[in-house]
């Protein structure tokens, strides 16, 4: 059966410039499951129970994800500083909560953009010493 993403694990409060990976809420076949962490697999999702809604943001609509796969989620800040780069990568993902945008993909696609950011930054000093500022290089690993 086909596995939809149906929202996240996670809070999301002070990663408005942040870019995550955030574990899977998913559907499959009408029943609602979570990934048990990032590296995951279907013999490895557990139930979602009702005790779990608090830490669960849900996501309008019912995207297609494959195992393994993580939602990556960008802050509204973040957003912000891809467009002053000239980067338009998040025109194509989804409205989430609170003026962010998400998609699902592979930790190694997210590892990749990642490396893109950080290599669009090169050279864009004023730029990087006020993402520098808002905390970016956090996200970064920086």
């Amino acid at each position: 059966m086909r596995a939809s993403l149906t929202g996240f694990v996670g809070d999301i409060v002070g990663d408005e410039h942040r870019l995550t990976e955030r574990t899977p809420v998913l559907s499959i076949g009408g029943r609602e499951f979570v990934a048990a962490g990032l590296n995951w697999t279907r013999a490895s999702l557990q139930p979602l129970h009702p005790s779990d809604e608090e830490f669960v943001w849900r996501l309008d609509g019912r995207a297609p994800i494959a195992a393994g796969e993580t939602v990556w989620l960008a802050g509204p800040v973040f957003g912000w500083a891809l467009h002053e780069l000239g980067d338009d990568a998040l025109r194509h993902w989804a409205t989430g909560p609170r003026g962010f945008t998400y998609l699902s993909g592979s930790r190694k696609a997210f590892a990749a953009l990642t490396s893109q950011t950080l290599a669009a930054l090169s050279g864009k000093e004023s730029l990087k010493a006020e993402l520098l500022r808002m905390g970016l290089h956090q996200t970064l690993g920086r």
